[in-house]
């Protein structure tokens, strides 16, 4: 029973880790692209694509790529 409930707690660990390396890999594709933003020559371009960058926060991405995954159709 004791080896059971280890188990459980490691391979729970493991979803979330994996969650949270999701949601790191996420952001730092983010702030890579902030930073080509800020080599923009004008203040107004730069605006723009920060915006776009900003537009999807993570829980709203990680959403339309289960959308996306459940779809019919879609490969896995």
């Amino acid at each position: 029973m004791l080896q059971k409930a280890g188990m459980l707690i490691v391979i729970l660990s493991a979803v979330m880790v994996g969650a949270c390396s999701r949601q790191a890999w996420y952001e730092g594709g983010k702030e890579s692209a902030r930073q080509t933003c800020y080599r923009k020559a004008d203040n107004e371009a730069v605006q723009r694509c920060l915006e776009e960058i900003n537009r999807l926060p993570y829980e709203e991405y990680q959403k339309e790529r289960e959308a996306l995954q459940q779809a019919p159709g879609t490969p896995p």
